[in-house]
């Protein structure tokens, strides 16, 4: 079971003597909870217990933070999220920072938040800075909430794909994009990274289109259709030089990769069986390495096929 959907917060601490191991020190236990989720770096453990939401160290277990909750808005809570952290994973645990760049917060940071949704209001909360919090009430039930690309920004997509919102925290002001396609574990968007540029997967009729919008203002930049039956994800390559594209089961593997500015350079199919059949499978899901050299491709007999880079890309 994913330890983000299901974390029983029972946490077991043991001290013990070097090069001995049998002795018991102490012991620290703390309530039991179906709602419990780690931060993006693990640092921290953010645990919703009866009307209070309790953040903890994951290293210390010392509590960092304890938030108090309205007790309806307590007991409809489907949904909690973190923000990204922009930043490499380190030994410490400061405030989550950046430098500024475009619609990055006026103090120059882009301080760690956390969000909790119910069907018909949003509340976020900075960690490291209990003034800092805020409140939004939705007219209609969203079909999934997240962060956007830093901490300021929220991405409320509704239901049956109607539209996309992205709220502003540092400005309390929105933009609306159309027809985002409903695709579930996020699969419909992804941001390029470095520019922070958005790819959005749309089906304003009866094709897929991806739309490319500018960071700050989500202002279209470009875009293009997409030659598949029934697009069901898209993903940026770690360096932002290329976005793939991938296929609906019915049309069997097939992945769809693109540059930046949006040209089709390849199309890859699979490999072939050791008996020299087609591949023919379809795609379950894609993932880039860290350092974006292979690419694995999940196929629907739950094997993954580990590309090199080169042998995605054109030669």
């Amino acid at each position: 079971m994913e330890f983000s959907n299901y974390f029983q917060c029972k946490i077991y601490t043991l001290y013990t003597s070097f090069p001995s191991c049998a002795s018991l020190r102490s012991l620290t236990y703390t309530e039991a909870s179906h709602h419990s989720h780690p931060s993006p770096d693990g640092l921290y453990i953010a645990t919703l217990l009866s009307t209070r939401l309790q953040i903890r160290s994951s290293r210390s277990l010392a509590t960092v933070r304890t938030i108090s909750l309205p007790p309806d808005f307590a007991s409809h809570i489907p949904t909690i999220r973190w923000s990204h952290v922009h930043r490499p994973r380190d030994t410490s645990e400061p405030q989550h920072t950046h430098p500024a760049r475009n619609n990055a917060d006026p103090t120059g940071t882009y301080p760690l938040r956390i969000l909790l949704a119910t069907d018909t209001t949003l509340r976020i909360w900075t960690l490291h800075d209990p003034a800092s919090h805020a409140t939004i009430n939705l007219p209609s039930k969203p079909a999934s909430v997240a962060f956007g690309h830093t901490s300021s920004q929220i991405l409320v997509f509704s239901d049956f794909g109607l539209k996309l919102t992205i709220w502003f925290l540092n400005t309390g002001k929105s933009v609306e994009i159309r027809d985002p396609k409903p695709l579930p574990h996020g699969n419909n968007h992804t941001y390029r990274p470095g520019t922070g540029h958005l790819a959005l997967l749309t089906r304003p009729g009866a094709q897929d289109v991806v739309t490319l919008h500018a960071q700050d203002s989500y202002d279209v930049v470009g875009g293009f259709k997409v030659p598949v039956v029934d697009a069901q994800g898209i993903k940026w390559s770690p360096d932002g030089r290329w976005l793939v594209v991938w296929e609906a089961a019915s049309a069997g593997l097939k992945v769809l990769v693109y540059t930046a500015d949006g040209h089709l350079y390849r199309v890859y199919r699979g490999g072939e069986h050791e008996d020299g059949d087609g591949c023919g499978l379809s795609v379950r899901g894609v993932e880039w390495s860290p350092g974006g050299q292979y690419l694995a491709v999940l196929g629907s007999d739950g094997k993954a096929n580990m590309v090199k880079a080169p042998d995605v890309l054109p030669r």
